[in-house]
Protein backbone atom coordinates (compact mmCIF):
# COMPACT_ATOMS: atom_id res chain seq x y z
CA UNK A 1 0.00 0.00 0.00
CA UNK A 2 0.89 3.63 0.01
CA UNK A 3 1.29 6.51 3.23
CA UNK A 4 -2.27 7.86 1.43
CA UNK A 5 -4.76 4.60 2.73
CA UNK A 6 -2.58 3.78 6.16
CA UNK A 7 -2.97 7.63 6.92
CA UNK A 8 -7.26 7.29 5.97
CA UNK A 9 -7.11 4.20 8.38
CA UNK A 10 -5.51 5.75 11.03
CA UNK A 11 -8.08 8.79 10.65
CA UNK A 12 -11.03 6.59 11.13
CA UNK A 13 -9.49 5.55 14.57
CA UNK A 14 -8.14 2.00 13.10
CA UNK A 15 -4.88 -0.22 13.97
CA UNK A 16 -3.03 -1.28 10.77
CA UNK A 17 -0.74 -3.62 10.15
CA UNK A 18 -0.03 -3.17 6.69
CA UNK A 19 2.89 -4.08 4.35
CA UNK A 20 5.04 -0.84 2.82
CA UNK A 21 6.16 -1.87 -0.68
CA UNK A 22 9.63 -0.27 -2.35
CA UNK A 23 7.17 1.43 -4.75
CA UNK A 24 4.11 1.52 -2.64
CA UNK A 25 0.75 3.70 -4.24
CA UNK A 26 -2.57 4.86 -2.70
CA UNK A 27 -4.29 4.03 -6.41
CA UNK A 28 -6.95 5.95 -6.97
CA UNK A 29 -9.59 5.31 -9.98
CA UNK A 30 -12.08 7.71 -11.44
CA UNK A 31 -15.23 7.14 -12.48
CA UNK A 32 -16.89 9.73 -15.20
CA UNK A 33 -20.85 9.41 -15.90
CA UNK A 34 -22.50 11.09 -18.16
CA UNK A 35 -25.00 9.24 -20.78
CA UNK A 36 -22.17 6.64 -20.99
CA UNK A 37 -19.48 5.86 -18.18
CA UNK A 38 -16.00 6.12 -19.11
CA UNK A 39 -13.48 4.39 -16.40
CA UNK A 40 -9.73 6.10 -15.24
CA UNK A 41 -8.16 3.31 -13.60
CA UNK A 42 -4.40 4.16 -12.01
CA UNK A 43 -1.85 1.92 -11.76
CA UNK A 44 -1.35 -0.07 -8.97
CA UNK A 45 2.05 -0.63 -7.62
CA UNK A 46 4.93 -2.77 -8.07
CA UNK A 47 4.93 -6.13 -5.68
CA UNK A 48 8.70 -7.77 -5.48
CA UNK A 49 9.35 -11.28 -4.51
CA UNK A 50 10.42 -9.68 -0.97
CA UNK A 51 6.61 -7.97 -0.51
CA UNK A 52 4.92 -11.73 -1.31
CA UNK A 53 6.72 -13.29 1.16
CA UNK A 54 6.19 -10.63 4.25
CA UNK A 55 2.33 -10.91 3.21
CA UNK A 56 2.39 -14.99 3.53
CA UNK A 57 4.86 -14.25 7.23
CA UNK A 58 1.64 -11.89 8.16
CA UNK A 59 -0.83 -15.10 7.23
CA UNK A 60 0.92 -17.96 9.08
CA UNK A 61 0.72 -15.83 12.04
CA UNK A 62 -3.22 -16.03 12.04
CA UNK A 63 -4.55 -17.90 14.78
CA UNK A 64 -7.99 -19.25 16.06
CA UNK A 65 -10.82 -16.45 15.98
CA UNK A 66 -9.13 -14.03 13.42
CA UNK A 67 -10.86 -13.65 10.19
CA UNK A 68 -9.19 -12.84 7.08
CA UNK A 69 -12.05 -12.18 4.41
CA UNK A 70 -10.73 -12.62 0.74
CA UNK A 71 -12.88 -12.73 -2.70
CA UNK A 72 -16.25 -13.38 -3.52
CA UNK A 73 -17.82 -16.96 -4.97
CA UNK A 74 -17.01 -15.85 -8.92
CA UNK A 75 -17.43 -12.83 -11.65
CA UNK A 76 -18.91 -12.35 -14.58
CA UNK A 77 -17.11 -10.07 -17.47
CA UNK A 78 -20.20 -8.80 -20.03
CA UNK A 79 -19.91 -5.81 -22.22
CA UNK A 80 -16.59 -4.58 -21.08
CA UNK A 81 -17.87 -4.87 -17.05
CA UNK A 82 -17.45 -7.39 -14.52
CA UNK A 83 -19.99 -7.96 -12.40
CA UNK A 84 -19.48 -9.72 -8.53
CA UNK A 85 -21.79 -12.93 -8.23
CA UNK A 86 -22.86 -14.71 -5.19
CA UNK A 87 -25.44 -17.29 -3.69
CA UNK A 88 -28.25 -15.90 -4.58
CA UNK A 89 -27.24 -14.21 -7.98
CA UNK A 90 -28.18 -14.31 -11.78
CA UNK A 91 -27.14 -12.55 -15.04
CA UNK A 92 -29.61 -12.83 -17.53
CA UNK A 93 -27.26 -12.39 -21.07
CA UNK A 94 -27.28 -12.70 -25.05
CA UNK A 95 -24.79 -15.32 -24.89
CA UNK A 96 -23.77 -14.10 -28.84
CA UNK A 97 -22.32 -11.02 -27.31
CA UNK A 98 -18.58 -12.84 -26.04
CA UNK A 99 -18.87 -13.25 -21.88
CA UNK A 100 -16.71 -14.87 -19.38
CA UNK A 101 -17.38 -15.90 -16.29
CA UNK A 102 -15.27 -18.00 -13.44
CA UNK A 103 -16.15 -19.71 -10.14
CA UNK A 104 -13.97 -18.08 -7.48
CA UNK A 105 -10.55 -20.57 -6.07
CA UNK A 106 -11.34 -20.56 -2.81
CA UNK A 107 -15.33 -20.61 -2.85
CA UNK A 108 -16.29 -22.20 -6.16
CA UNK A 109 -19.61 -22.51 -7.17
CA UNK A 110 -23.23 -24.70 -7.90
CA UNK A 111 -24.89 -23.27 -10.84
CA UNK A 112 -27.65 -23.86 -13.04
CA UNK A 113 -27.55 -22.11 -16.41
CA UNK A 114 -30.10 -22.63 -19.44
CA UNK A 115 -29.78 -21.45 -23.03
CA UNK A 116 -32.67 -20.91 -25.33
CA UNK A 117 -33.77 -19.24 -28.18
CA UNK A 118 -37.31 -18.41 -29.94
CA UNK A 119 -39.06 -16.10 -31.82
CA UNK A 120 -39.73 -13.61 -29.09
CA UNK A 121 -36.40 -14.41 -27.21
CA UNK A 122 -35.00 -10.70 -28.38
CA UNK A 123 -37.93 -8.81 -27.16
CA UNK A 124 -37.74 -10.90 -23.43
CA UNK A 125 -34.40 -9.58 -23.32
CA UNK A 126 -33.97 -6.05 -25.34
CA UNK A 127 -37.38 -5.54 -22.24
CA UNK A 128 -34.78 -6.97 -19.33
CA UNK A 129 -31.53 -5.10 -19.91
CA UNK A 130 -33.80 -1.93 -20.72
CA UNK A 131 -34.63 -2.32 -17.04
CA UNK A 132 -31.57 -4.16 -15.30
CA UNK A 133 -27.82 -5.04 -15.52
CA UNK A 134 -26.83 -8.16 -16.68
CA UNK A 135 -25.89 -9.76 -13.42
CA UNK A 136 -28.75 -9.13 -10.58
CA UNK A 137 -30.09 -10.78 -7.14
CA UNK A 138 -33.83 -11.67 -8.03
CA UNK A 139 -36.41 -11.55 -4.75
CA UNK A 140 -38.25 -14.37 -5.58
CA UNK A 141 -34.85 -16.49 -5.32
CA UNK A 142 -36.45 -20.37 -4.06
CA UNK A 143 -39.41 -19.83 -6.70
CA UNK A 144 -37.13 -18.95 -9.62
CA UNK A 145 -34.49 -21.84 -8.38
CA UNK A 146 -37.37 -24.52 -8.20
CA UNK A 147 -38.46 -23.65 -11.85
CA UNK A 148 -34.95 -23.68 -13.19
CA UNK A 149 -34.66 -27.45 -11.42
CA UNK A 150 -37.79 -28.20 -13.29
CA UNK A 151 -37.04 -27.14 -16.49
CA UNK A 152 -33.50 -29.50 -16.15
CA UNK A 153 -35.76 -32.34 -14.70
CA UNK A 154 -37.93 -31.93 -17.87
CA UNK A 155 -35.48 -32.12 -20.35
CA UNK A 156 -34.02 -35.77 -18.77
CA UNK A 157 -35.92 -37.14 -22.26
CA UNK A 158 -36.67 -35.57 -25.16
CA UNK A 159 -40.46 -35.30 -26.92
CA UNK A 160 -43.24 -33.11 -27.33
CA UNK A 161 -44.65 -32.81 -24.07
CA UNK A 162 -41.02 -31.91 -22.84
CA UNK A 163 -40.64 -29.73 -25.91
CA UNK A 164 -44.35 -28.52 -24.33
CA UNK A 165 -43.51 -28.08 -20.51
CA UNK A 166 -40.29 -26.68 -21.16
CA UNK A 167 -41.62 -23.50 -23.48
CA UNK A 168 -44.63 -22.99 -20.23
CA UNK A 169 -41.21 -23.22 -17.99
CA UNK A 170 -39.12 -20.80 -19.78
CA UNK A 171 -42.05 -18.24 -20.32
CA UNK A 172 -42.87 -18.53 -16.14
CA UNK A 173 -38.92 -18.21 -15.49
CA UNK A 174 -38.90 -14.64 -17.90
CA UNK A 175 -42.10 -13.62 -16.64
CA UNK A 176 -40.50 -13.99 -12.68
CA UNK A 177 -37.75 -11.84 -13.48
CA UNK A 178 -39.38 -8.97 -15.28
CA UNK A 179 -41.90 -8.92 -12.88
CA UNK A 180 -39.13 -8.94 -10.17
CA UNK A 181 -37.34 -6.08 -11.88
CA UNK A 182 -40.22 -3.87 -12.35
CA UNK A 183 -41.87 -4.71 -8.99
CA UNK A 184 -38.54 -3.82 -7.30
CA UNK A 185 -38.21 -0.11 -9.37
CA UNK A 186 -41.58 0.74 -8.46
CA UNK A 187 -41.03 0.70 -4.45
CA UNK A 188 -37.73 2.42 -5.41
CA UNK A 189 -39.34 5.42 -6.84
CA UNK A 190 -38.78 8.75 -4.44
CA UNK A 191 -41.81 10.34 -6.70
CA UNK A 192 -42.89 7.90 -9.35
CA UNK A 193 -46.07 10.29 -10.07
CA UNK A 194 -43.63 12.94 -11.62
CA UNK A 195 -41.86 10.41 -13.65
CA UNK A 196 -44.42 8.96 -14.94
CA UNK A 197 -45.94 12.24 -16.06
CA UNK A 198 -42.53 12.93 -17.61
CA UNK A 199 -42.42 9.38 -19.49
CA UNK A 200 -45.39 9.89 -20.96
CA UNK A 201 -44.89 13.34 -22.39
CA UNK A 202 -41.31 11.30 -23.69
CA UNK A 203 -43.78 8.99 -25.52
CA UNK A 204 -45.99 11.32 -26.66
CA UNK A 205 -43.37 13.92 -28.16
CA UNK A 206 -40.08 11.61 -29.00
CA UNK A 207 -40.02 12.63 -32.41
CA UNK A 208 -40.18 16.42 -31.47
CA UNK A 209 -36.61 18.03 -30.71
CA UNK A 210 -35.52 19.29 -27.01
CA UNK A 211 -32.99 19.71 -24.66
CA UNK A 212 -32.93 18.11 -21.27
CA UNK A 213 -32.84 21.85 -20.20
CA UNK A 214 -36.21 22.49 -21.70
CA UNK A 215 -37.59 19.45 -20.59
CA UNK A 216 -36.26 20.34 -16.84
CA UNK A 217 -37.56 23.41 -17.01
CA UNK A 218 -40.91 22.33 -18.36
CA UNK A 219 -41.81 19.66 -14.91
CA UNK A 220 -39.81 22.60 -12.45
CA UNK A 221 -36.98 19.96 -11.63
CA UNK A 222 -33.25 20.43 -11.94
CA UNK A 223 -31.42 18.50 -14.95
CA UNK A 224 -29.15 16.30 -12.82
CA UNK A 225 -32.07 15.56 -10.69
CA UNK A 226 -34.44 14.56 -13.41
CA UNK A 227 -31.90 13.00 -15.05
CA UNK A 228 -31.27 10.80 -11.75
CA UNK A 229 -34.46 10.11 -10.73
CA UNK A 230 -35.76 9.30 -14.25
CA UNK A 231 -32.66 6.39 -14.12
CA UNK A 232 -33.40 5.35 -10.55
CA UNK A 233 -36.94 4.42 -11.77
CA UNK A 234 -36.23 3.27 -15.50
CA UNK A 235 -32.97 1.86 -15.42
CA UNK A 236 -32.29 4.14 -18.30
CA UNK A 237 -31.82 7.85 -19.19
CA UNK A 238 -34.43 10.12 -20.50
CA UNK A 239 -32.22 10.81 -23.91
CA UNK A 240 -31.01 7.12 -24.25
CA UNK A 241 -35.37 6.59 -23.73
CA UNK A 242 -35.76 9.10 -26.29
CA UNK A 243 -33.51 7.46 -28.72
CA UNK A 244 -34.72 3.91 -27.32
CA UNK A 245 -37.82 4.97 -28.45
CA UNK A 246 -36.98 6.50 -32.43
CA UNK A 247 -35.52 3.83 -32.77
CA UNK A 248 -38.39 1.51 -32.27
CA UNK A 249 -40.71 3.57 -34.59
CA UNK A 250 -37.73 3.43 -37.39
CA UNK A 251 -37.60 -0.13 -37.42
CA UNK A 252 -41.47 0.29 -37.76
CA UNK A 253 -40.76 2.58 -41.01
CA UNK A 254 -38.10 1.07 -42.56
CA UNK A 255 -39.99 -2.67 -42.32
CA UNK A 256 -43.23 -1.07 -43.86
CA UNK A 257 -43.00 2.73 -45.50
CA UNK A 258 -41.01 3.11 -48.96
CA UNK A 259 -39.62 5.88 -47.31
CA UNK A 260 -36.02 7.25 -47.63
CA UNK A 261 -33.93 6.68 -44.76
CA UNK A 262 -33.43 10.75 -44.92
CA UNK A 263 -36.92 11.06 -44.77
CA UNK A 264 -37.62 8.42 -41.92
CA UNK A 265 -34.80 10.28 -40.05
CA UNK A 266 -36.73 13.81 -39.99
CA UNK A 267 -39.86 11.70 -38.66
CA UNK A 268 -38.40 9.84 -35.79
CA UNK A 269 -36.47 13.14 -34.71
CA UNK A 270 -33.34 12.35 -35.87
CA UNK A 271 -30.98 14.84 -37.15
CA UNK A 272 -30.32 13.16 -40.91
CA UNK A 273 -29.76 9.33 -42.53
CA UNK A 274 -26.39 9.30 -41.02
CA UNK A 275 -27.29 10.18 -37.27
CA UNK A 276 -30.35 7.55 -37.80
CA UNK A 277 -27.60 5.08 -38.89
CA UNK A 278 -25.34 5.31 -36.18
CA UNK A 279 -27.52 5.15 -33.48
CA UNK A 280 -29.46 2.37 -34.90
CA UNK A 281 -26.03 0.51 -34.96
CA UNK A 282 -25.03 1.37 -31.65
CA UNK A 283 -28.18 -0.03 -30.39
CA UNK A 284 -29.34 -3.01 -32.85
CA UNK A 285 -25.71 -3.93 -34.20
CA UNK A 286 -26.80 -3.31 -37.61
CA UNK A 287 -27.09 -0.42 -39.45
CA UNK A 288 -30.58 1.01 -40.59
CA UNK A 289 -30.13 0.32 -44.16
CA UNK A 290 -28.93 -3.03 -43.79
CA UNK A 291 -32.21 -3.49 -41.48
CA UNK A 292 -34.42 -2.79 -44.62
CA UNK A 293 -32.45 -4.72 -46.63
CA UNK A 294 -32.93 -8.06 -44.07
CA UNK A 295 -36.51 -7.60 -44.52
CA UNK A 296 -36.83 -6.61 -48.34
CA UNK A 297 -34.92 -10.16 -48.45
Amino acid sequence: TGKEIERGIKDLGFQSDLIQVEKGMSRINVKLKSDEESEINGMGPEICAADVEALFGKLEKLGEGDVLVLSGSGTLMYNGQMYPLREGSCFFINCLIPYYHQSSDSDPWELIWVHFHGATSPEYYRYFSFHSAPAFSPHPFQELRGKLESLLDVNTHSDLSAEIASSRLIVDILSILLQDITGFREEQRSNPGKMDEIRRFLDEHYTERFSLDELSERFFLSKYHLSREFHNAYGITPSRYVIARRITYAKKLLRFSGSSLESIARSCGFYDASYLNKQFKKSEGISASDFRKKWIN
